[in-house]
């Protein structure tokens, strides 16, 4: 994480480092470093904590943009502006003009969880690419 003094201290100040979520069910530690595949897994690993079976996921929010990726693969990825996009009606990731933009926060997204030590890194579904 990152001390979040400096943001209550002045709301307005600029924040510079990413944002990443995750949602793993309720699993947490360790035991989310694998990622369920099978489909029953995946009901066994979301059936307590939501009814409607979203799966695992991770997102992670910097500047104006919103990546979103569901650890299912082959799942479309999401990506969105949330300046122009607020209510994320429009998904770009399938947008060849955001192409370079969805590598940057599949990296970026990578990197944070390498740095926040999230052993679900080195065993995340394929992603299913776009664009040649």
């Amino acid at each position: 994480g990152h001390d979040l003094m400096p943001l209550l201290r002045d709301p307005g100040s600029k924040w510079s480092h990413p944002v990443l979520v995750t949602l793993t069910g309720m699993k947490y530690g360790s035991d989310t470093d694998r990622v369920p595949t099978d489909p029953e897994s995946l009901y066994m690993a979301q059936h307590h904590f939501t009814s409607n079976g979203v799966p695992w996921w991770v997102s992670l929010r910097q500047n104006r943009y919103k990546y979103v990726r569901t650890l299912i693969k082959g799942e479309l990825e999401e990506l969105y502006d949330l300046k122009r996009d607020p209510e994320e009606l429009t998904n770009l990731a399938l947008d060849r003009k955001h192409a370079s933009t969805l590598r940057e926060f599949r990296k970026a997204t990578t990197a944070e969880l390498r740095r926040t030590g999230a052993g679900m890194v080195d065993n995340l579904p394929a992603i299913q690419e776009y664009f040649q």
